[in-house]
């Protein structure tokens, strides 16, 4: 957290979604330097996650702060990025499920399941510029604008993403209420049952552009991205996925996978860094197959001779 009062150079707001229906909407002011604008939030985020108590003590190796994009940046709107940031360990912890946070994350177009408390953060990132801007109480409500807009925006995404607020809704187990505020339904409460496809077997790196197996995914990049692909049962939703972005570090868990599978990735180590604020993951058909898409956005425009920085 920035300090002494001469370094500072801003301040921005974000808002807190506690997990708790009876606590209110609260926002949050964080100080920034020249060298902590950037990662500020997530620096701050992680230390509240590492402290929050309502789940069950659970012995975890890295504390993150999983980010959510709610409306990417683009030339459309100015790079104006907003995201939701969430423990990335919330179900090894068993963290409550945040249903205002899932609702809202399903009004932006996003399917999630949401556990702990959850915080929604506006940056504009150009590549060539990045600035924090504030996040009030009156942007985080269903009828803002920037909402319906995002929603717009996810439904027309690649990847299979869901179509619409309903799809959305449905399939987090939601129902339309008054004035279209997203409530949460029973289905919330727990992941589906289904079997296990089969896994891929490993080989070795094809050339840029081209599929690539390994045990249990396959993936393939270009110079700016990378994308991993997981086939499952068809009963699988967006609740039943845990992904977990971090700059060197990758996360993937479905809990729709027999016990032996369910962690497709688990804190992995990445070949090279990627921009985990431009992450994003879907899940959705293709081909008649139930498919998890990955896309890593890589920090630097080049070509990974592996995934992982073990690999052989």
């Amino acid at each position: 957290m920035a300090s002494g009062g001469d370094d500072i150079k801003g301040e921005t707001k974000l808002v807190c979604i506690p997990c708790d229906n009876d606590a209110p909407l609260a926002e949050w002011t964080i100080p920034y330097t020249e060298e902590t604008e950037v990662p500020c939030v997530t620096t701050r985020l992680q230390e509240h996650f590492k402290h929050f108590k309502g789940g069950k003590p659970a012995a975890v190796p890295f504390q993150f702060a999983e980010t959510v994009p709610l409306r990417s940046g683009s030339v459309d709107n100015g790079f104006m990025h907003t995201n939701m940031y969430c423990d990335d360990n919330g179900v090894a912890k068993d963290l409550p499920i945040n249903a205002r946070a899932c609702a809202f994350a399903a009004a932006c177009g996003r399917a999630i399941q949401v556990r702990g408390d959850a915080f929604v953060a506006r940056f504009m990132d150009s590549e060539e510029e990045f600035q924090r801007h504030d996040m009030t109480l009156a942007d985080v409500s269903s009828d803002a604008a920037w909402v319906k807009e995002a929603a717009v925006f996810n439904a027309q995404r690649p990847s299979g993403q869901a179509g619409g607020l309903d799809a959305m809704a449905s399939s987090l187990g939601m129902t339309p209420g008054p004035g279209g505020v997203m409530t949460a339904g029973a289905a919330n409460a727990g992941a589906l049952t289904g079997g296990a496809p089969p896994a891929a077997s490993s080989s070795g790196p094809g050339t840029d552009g081209e599929d690539k197996a390994e045990q249990g995914f396959s993936w393939q990049q270009d110079e700016e991205e990378v994308s991993l692909q997981v086939e499952c049962p068809q009963a699988t939703k967006a609740k039943d996925v845990t992904v977990s972005f971090a700059p060197s570090k990758l996360s993937v868990a479905v809990a729709t996978l027999d016990a032996a599978a369910t962690n497709v990735v688990k804190a992995a180590t990445l070949f090279a860094r990627v921009r985990p604020d431009e992450c994003t993951w879907s899940v959705g058909n293709e081909s008649g197959k139930r498919m998890l898409t990955v896309t890593l956005n890589k920090e630097k425009e080049e070509n990974w001779p592996s995934l992982f920085a073990d690999s052989s």
